[in-house]
């Protein structure tokens, strides 16, 4: 028995190992998550595994900008929902899904899934850590949401809640990536609405939270915005160092908005300082990095109609096939109530034939 269970032992280690090599390299290698992800998914047998591992390759292709490939594993995801057992699981799944639609800015829908989680929620008990980091993603999407409707003020009181959660995970399992996100939004919340110094203490935390994570991407997100608050006070030359730092994180990450973004910026500041030759090179590299972002996302949207029209039929079928089932009990009910009320007539009129009969049974007599 104890060989069994030291062989077993063993065997379920590599792929437990795997799995969180697969999750520590989100950011900083989404190649490397998709490679191992996929690699663990053909042995897999267990559905909840099997849900964790297709969320961890959405999310590593939502690290690349592939939305498309992102939401084939999201639409993968929700067709195992039925058969989720785990409520942890499920609850990360709905928030990878409603992420999933706020990124596409299909908002609506993202905004129906948040609604869910909420409820979903309710049912969590507060000792579990995965209750609150899914509460504090829910709030961070609704937050990027109002951000993207021009709304900075509802924005940042969402950004806020989304902190307070994270904030009541145990430490040694906070999630610092989470919060480099949320402070990366909260920093250009601040900078839509003028405050500079708040901007940046924004940014800088953002930068410190994806520095203990070691995640490539977010550190470098983090520091363009920096560069955005020192571009805004006419410091082009120091947002220039911040800028060749993010894009030397950014390097081989595959992020195509990240990079847009970058090269975008690191324009601007050569044509305020009146540099044409490098304005040029870099304005090249943001509008060929913009394109390709826009197909990919075009892509996905093309994607996202064709799986919520397959949805639309699959609820019209079921209406149809109920309607059906309807209209069947319908007529057959009418039947038996117009078969039986035929009976009840001929029954009284073969009673009002006797009674006549005897009627005239005594007249005659």
């Amino acid at each position: 028995m104890l060989c069994s269970f030291g062989i077993l032992t063993l065997a379920s280690n590599p792929r437990e190992a795997l799995f969180n090599k697969a999750k520590d390299n989100l950011f900083r290698n989404p190649e490397e998550t998709i490679k191992i992800s996929n690699q663990l998914l053909k042995d897999e047998t267990d559905v909840n595994k099997k849900a964790e591992l297709y969320l961890t390759l959405s999310k590593a292709y939502i690290a690349k900008r592939d939305f498309d490939k992102s939401l084939t594993y999201v639409t993968k995801v929700q067709d195992l929902l039925g058969e989720i057992t785990n409520s942890d699981t499920k609850a990360q799944i709905l928030i990878s899904i409603a992420i999933q639609y706020q990124q596409m800015e299909v908002f609506n829908k993202s905004l129906s899934f948040l609604d869910e989680i909420d409820q979903h929620s309710q049912k969590m008990p507060d000792s579990s850590r995965i209750k609150f980091s899914v509460l504090g993603k829910a709030y961070a999407v609704r937050g990027m949401i109002y951000k993207s409707q021009l709304n900075p003020e509802l924005a940042l009181s969402k950004f806020t809640i989304a902190v307070k959660n994270f904030e009541k995970i145990a430490p040694a399992l906070q999630s610092n990536a989470n919060l480099s996100v949320v402070f990366y939004n909260i920093g250009y919340c601040y900078l839509d609405l003028n405050d500079k110094n708040k901007a940046e203490e924004s940014f800088l935390n953002s930068i410190n939270f994806a520095q203990k994570e070691k995640a490539r991407s977010l550190e470098a997100f983090a520091y363009k915005g920096l560069s955005d608050v020192y571009m805004k006070n006419a410091k082009h030359l120091e947002a220039l160092q911040l800028l060749s730092k993010a894009d030397s994180l950014a390097a081989n990450i595959g992020d195509l908005l990240l990079n847009e973004g970058i090269y975008k910026v690191i324009a601007e500041n050569y044509l305020a300082l009146n540099d044409i030759n490098n304005y040029n090179i870099y304005n090249q590299k943001y509008l060929q990095t913009r394109f390709l972002r826009e197909q990919n996302e075009l892509q996905s949207i093309n994607t996202s109609i064709d799986n919520i029209q397959k949805e639309n039929k699959k609820n019209l079928d079921e209406i149809s096939q109920s309607q059906t089932k309807l209209d069947s009990f319908i007529i057959i009910f009418g039947a038996i109530l117009v078969i039986l009320f035929l009976f009840l007539i001929w029954k009284k009129r073969q009673a009002n034939r006797l009674l006549q009969e005897k009627i005239k049974v005594i007249l005659n007599s």
